[in-house]
């Protein structure tokens, strides 16, 4: 059962497994690297409390955040990216963390804001490359079928 907040960005079956075995493939990797303190620290801690804490200041009655243009989408490749490549351990687990959350949550868009969106019960997301055409290939399908 999925504990996500707003039943028009439910994923499907498609999106739930891509974000399951990405988050999971994330974690398993960042174990064959070798997670150091510092690396869980900032993957589990800093780079979550970073986002929460940039959505707190934005404020609890904005309307949900909404980044879902092709813009949108390169930032976060780009941020990513240069996550992935600066502090690589530290990255895979955030991510792959958050892929997981939002797998459980049925949370669609980008992976980043689902613990903030599971914490603060919002709905805010960013586009993602790989996760925002799946979720959109469901949606489409599951209004043929309507």
């Amino acid at each position: 059962m999925a504990i996500g907040l707003n039943a028009t960005r439910k994923i499907g079956p498609w999106g739930t497994a891509a974000r399951a075995a990405g988050g999971a493939a994330m974690l398993g990797g960042a174990a064959v690297i070798g997670i150091g303190v510092l690396d869980a620290l900032m993957g589990l801690l800093v780079f979550p409390l970073a986002v929460i804490a940039a959505l707190v200041i934005r404020g609890r009655e904005a309307s949900p955040l909404r980044l879902t243009g092709s813009v949108s989408c390169c930032l976060n490749l780009v941020v990513g990216a240069a996550a992935l490549v600066l502090v690589p351990v530290a990255a895979l687990l955030f991510y792959g963390t958050s892929l997981l959350v939002a797998a459980a949550a049925g949370d669609g868009g980008c992976e980043v804001f689902a613990l903030s969106n599971v914490l603060r019960a919002r709905d805010d997301e960013i586009a993602c490359a790989v996760m925002t055409p799946i979720d959109a290939a469901e949606r489409r399908a599951r209004r043929l079928k309507h």
